[in-house]
């Protein structure tokens, strides 16, 4: 089992990984402005959502910013696209002020011979 590190730097790449390898996708967020990173649609079934937890900046102060970090693994084979967008949760979702994308090939890993 592999971890892929993913950060804002990677929205809109493919990635390539074996089933049992786990995403960490990190990204910017100050939730005391309301403004969340949230799942964008349905997750494939192929892929599991660990966990989405957010860690303070440990400079920021009262009301200051820190990391949003999704934990997401892979199950099976699967070919799919993960989407998240940041926007607070009572707007609609053109009022999403941030994207992130990234295309996931979930391979099986190479037959021993």
């Amino acid at each position: 089992m592999a971890e892929l590190l993913l950060t804002e730097a990677d929205d809109a790449k493919s990635v390539v990984v074996q089933p049992g390898d786990r995403i960490v996708i990190q990204l910017a967020e100050n939730p005391t402005t309301g403004f969340l990173w949230m799942l964008d649609g349905a997750v494939d079934p192929s892929l599991s959502v660990l966990s989405s937890d957010f860690l303070p900046d440990p400079a920021g102060g009262v009301g200051g910013g820190g990391t949003r970090i999704f934990v997401v693994q892979a199950e099976q084979p699967v070919v799919t696209t993960l989407r998240l967008k940041l926007q607070r949760s009572w707007e609609q979702d053109d009022a999403a002020i941030g994207r992130f994308r990234v295309d996931l090939n979930v391979e099986a890993p190479p037959e021993a011979c």
